[in-house]
């Protein structure tokens, strides 16, 4: 079987001793956590998807915000926001419909940059663009749905 290497994410500093057992109960993972570092980003690991997805579930328990995430996140150039920004633009839109480089981009997603749409006469932003950052194709709102749960045991919207 072939199996899709990840990394867990930590999307905010996160101390050693907090993420500590969430590791200890999953097997066949080769990471020694030192309780005294702060942790954030990629841990640099590279385990099995339903490793990560059950690391992802026992941090969720502590209240640590996580991601699992393909490692070609990780190991592959990603586009620069501006970058994102030029593919965002050239997206095929309903007349008058503008996207905006989003605020939630400050939560950290290590694998696509969000973009709000606006509408026009309306006072806030409507749905998302989310453009992936390492081969820039538009995520559809199903790929996010799949990957939350494929990925991260948990559904988005």
């Amino acid at each position: 079987m072939n199996y899709q290497s990840c990394d867990i994410y930590l999307p905010r500093v996160t101390k050693g001793l907090v993420i500590e057992d969430a590791f200890k109960i999953i097997r066949d993972i080769n990471f020694n956590v030192d309780i005294d570092k702060d942790y954030s980003g990629f841990l640099g690991l590279n385990i099995r998807r339903m490793q990560a997805m059950m690391a992802v579930m026992r941090l969720r328990d502590v209240r640590v915000p996580s991601l699992s995430v393909p490692t070609k996140y990780r190991e592959e150039a990603v586009i620069s926001s501006d970058e994102a920004i030029q593919v965002a633009s050239s997206v095929n839109l309903p007349e008058g419909v503008s996207v905006v480089f989003s605020w939630r981009n400050d939560e950290h997603n290590p694998m696509y940059w969000i973009f709000d749409k606006i509408y026009p006469n309306e006072e806030r932003p409507g749905a998302s663009l989310l453009i992936d950052k390492v081969d820039r194709h538009v995520w559809s709102n199903d790929e996010v749905d799949e990957y939350q749960h494929d990925f991260n045991n948990a559904f988005w919207r």
